[in-house]
């Protein structure tokens, strides 16, 4: 998991696990598992019984499993 962010203001725009779970292309069953677990992905919270994350939670978060995983080696047909 992220570290926490700064506290939530009115301005940040709050996006629902189906919501990440679409932008991100990941199942919401998984992303439920990450957060039972606390090993992986963006930094949720709660009002009521509700699960929420803000949009730049996820957006780092993004970054972060790009900059750890992406591939700095050329492709076979760049030299094409």
């Amino acid at each position: 998991m992220t570290a926490p962010a700064s506290p939530l203001t009115l301005a940040e725009e709050i996006l629902t696990a189906a919501e990440v779970a679409a932008l991100t292309k990941v199942p919401a069953s998984t992303l439920r598992a990450w957060r039972h677990y606390g090993t992986e992905g963006p930094t949720s919270f709660k009002l009521g019984a509700r699960v929420y994350y803000r949009r730049s939670d996820v957006d780092s978060w993004l970054a972060a499993q790009y900059a750890a995983t992406a591939s700095n080696r050329p492709r076979p047909d760049a030299d094409a």
